[in-house]
């Protein structure tokens, strides 16, 4: 009788375990919920409007879950729309809640490019992995000002003084200003270009140069000694030119890039005129300049 009790004990004990260890409650549905969630998503700012000069911008995305999920949440986002590229838009990466959790985040942004363009549209979207009721989202914008001033500006400056003893023990103090250097250019076959040219007697001279009007091509820039009054006096000191060169952003208060400089010491006070290529001139897609000294 003792047996058959021990028997019938260790059979209650089995089948009590058994039952723990189900996912049945004996109504047809699992224990385990697997419903999908909801989620909706927002950004800090949408349908915006922004000028991209200068710096970049990031905007936060944010999904927002009804419920926390028993696994963990991916939602991908791409740009779907819109005349702006992956240049232009950089997206940081999905947004992943954890599990447990109801909210995650991504940065997008936006980058200056320094292309001469038109504005630019993009519309972001979002789409989820599985088991997600994810709710429409757009995320649109349009960026203006996506583009640099496409003039390059030229500096010629030769100004300081030179003193000078003449024969008779006499010194003189000569103004370099007196001399008259205009800027040429040239283009490839060595023709001047008549539209450029700083020719105004001023010193420094200085031009800017469009590449509006100024086609794709390789271009010699040049320093032309036009008139030098100081020749009669028979010095021979070295005449420093310094050519600066800068090309701003389409908002001048942005500031410049591409700023560099260069100094050509091909003329003296002897000399009573000529013309010197001092660098040459590469001009790329209407906007992209580099100034190679000679």
């Amino acid at each position: 009788m003792k047996r058959n009790l021990n028997k019938i004990l260790a059979f209650a004990s089995i089948s009590l375990l058994l039952a723990s260890c189900s996912d049945d409650d004996q109504t047809g549905d699992s224990l385990i919920n697997n419903s999908p969630v909801n989620a909706t998503l927002m950004v800090d700012n949408n349908n915006i409007m922004v000028s991209e000069n200068g710096s970049n911008l990031e905007y936060t995305i944010t999904a927002q879950l009804d419920a926390p999920s028993n696994a963990q949440v991916v939602i991908d986002l791409a740009q779907t729309g819109g005349t702006a590229n992956s240049d232009d838009i950089h997206i940081e990466s999905p947004i992943i809640i954890p599990a447990g959790s109801t909210s995650g985040t991504a940065l997008v942004e936006i980058i200056p490019t320094g292309n001469v363009e038109e504005d630019e549209t993009f519309t972001i979207t979002a789409t989820d992995r599985g088991n997600l009721n994810l709710a429409d989202f757009a995320f649109n914008g349009t960026i203006t000002d996506d583009y640099v001033n496409n003039i390059i500006s030229f500096e010629v400056d030769w100004s300081g003084e030179v003193a000078y003893t003449l024969p008779n023990n006499t010194q003189l103090i000569m103004d370099l200003c007196d001399i008259d250097f205009d800027f040429l250019i040239f283009d490839s076959a060595f023709n001047v270009v008549p539209l450029y040219d700083a020719a105004t007697g001023s010193c420094p001279e200085a031009i800017g140069i469009n590449s509006a009007v100024l086609a794709d091509g390789t271009y010699y820039l040049a320093v032309d000694m036009w008139e030098n009054v100081l020749s009669q006096y028979g010095a021979n000191d070295t005449i420093t030119i310094n050519v600066t060169y800068s090309q701003h952003y389409e908002n001048t208060s942005d500031g410049a890039f591409g700023a560099g400089g260069f100094v050509d010491e091909s003329f003296t006070l002897a000399d009573g005129s000529g013309t010197v290529p001092v660098a040459t001139l590469e001009v790329v897609d209407g906007h992209m300049y580099t100034v190679t000294p000679l």
